[in-house]
């Protein structure tokens, strides 16, 4: 227990550091959403770039990311639309003493760091949903007084961390480099600070950390010790785990796949091979091609007639279907008909142009004359 002149002194040092000023949050609601909305838009950059790289397996992440900041803006609008209200006198130095007490009280210990200008107490284990996450220093840093606002002056740190899988930053459901996420317990802590009242304060941040809101974690507990893949159980880090664009499930390195054509990340169940390469394809790659087939745009074409799609390797040479190439040929035909063979002249033998008569024996006597067959022989004159 600390002696009553080291609280008379601290107390000096926080009325010091609790000026009260006319309106001392509005221009921090102002800077908070500025920063919030510089966030988003940063994290919409990073989500655009990560979905035409194929990052598949960060999308998930970055969704949850952004859904945390449109949650940050939500706050500062509202805290925004609050009407200014007159800040309360600074408490005195018996009030801080008493405060002081109360919290040493409430803790067991207080620890005082007067260079580091931090109240530091500590928690006891925290366990959510059987999920053991140890005990956790809450430290105070006085000095942000009128720099910032509420649980952005508590630094909260995780002194046996049991951190989620594949986040390393995240030793808590709601704490996230040592920033508290307080939801709707943001405004009462800002409020307890504001009007001096550190008992209530650090009870406040103590109970977020001791309950479990699972629209405001920056990782969900069903998934503290990994993702669970939707094909085979099994848990894998969620920066490490794949994500099935198809049907929007978490899947395990083994368990995950990828189209061919659009090399998307997807389940087996979301991939049916291609009729002409059989390589798994996604359904937005595939389109019919008859016969209740479907082919990928590598393997599928427009007949030239028709345009009806089919395999290209079921296409002609000249691109066309069955039907269009055999119509093509029809017409082909009638315009260029064949002509008929020229039939051959029947010949016919002499013996069937001309009755066959009776074989007379052949007489040379009446051919041969006398003389022919006595020529005169020439006499010489006298």
């Amino acid at each position: 227990m600390h002696s009553l002149r080291r609280l008379v002194r601290l107390a000096g040092r926080l009325g010091d550091a609790r000026r009260p000023r006319a309106e001392p949050d509005r221009d921090l609601h102002f800077g908070d959403l500025h920063h919030s909305w510089d966030a988003l838009q940063a994290d919409r950059r990073r989500l655009a770039l990560a979905h035409d790289c194929g990052f598949t397996h960060c999308l998930p992440v970055l969704r949850e990311e952004i859904r945390l900041r449109i949650e940050a803006l939500h706050r500062s609008v509202a805290a925004l639309r609050v009407p200014p209200r007159t800040p309360a006198e600074s408490p005195g130095a018996s009030d801080w003493v008493a405060e002081l007490r109360a919290l040493e009280a409430e803790f067991g210990e207080l620890e005082i760091d007067d260079r580091r200008c931090v109240l530091r107490v500590v928690t006891e284990p925290i366990a959510l949903k059987r999920v053991e996450l140890g005990p956790f220093a809450l430290e105070l840093v006085w000095s942000r007084f009128g720099e910032t606002r509420g649980a952005h002056c508590f630094d909260i740190l995780a002194l046996e961390p049991n951190p989620a899988g594949g986040r390393d930053r995240v030793t808590h459901p709601h704490v996230q480099d040592g920033t508290l996420c307080a939801g709707d317990a943001a405004a009462p802590i800002e409020r307890a600070l504001a009007d001096g009242r550190l008992g209530d304060a650090f009870a406040l941040v103590r109970s977020v950390l001791e309950t479990y809101n699972p629209k405001s974690a920056y990782v969900g507990l069903d998934e503290w010790h990994g993702t669970p893949c939707s094909d085979c159980g099994d848990r894998t880090d969620r920066e490490e785990s794949y994500y099935c664009t198809g049907c929007h499930s978490d899947l395990c390195e083994d368990c995950s796949s990828c189209c061919r054509s659009c090399e998307e990340t997807r389940c087996d169940g979301c991939l049916e091979p291609c009729a002409g390469c059989s390589d798994p394809t996604c359904s937005r790659c595939l389109d019919e091609v008859g016969g209740g087939k479907s082919a990928c745009r590598e393997c599928r074409a427009d007949c030239r007639d028709c345009s009806e799609l089919f395999l290209r390797k079921a296409l002609s040479g000249l691109g066309l279907c069955d039907d269009c190439l055999a119509a093509e040929e029809a017409d082909e035909s009638d315009l260029h008909p064949e002509p008929e063979p020229e039939s051959e002249p029947e010949v016919q033998s002499e013996l069937e142009l001309e009755p066959q008569s009776e074989l007379r024996p052949l007489t040379l006597a009446p051919l041969l004359s006398e003389d022919l067959l006595c020529p005169a022989i020439p006499t010489r004159p006298g």
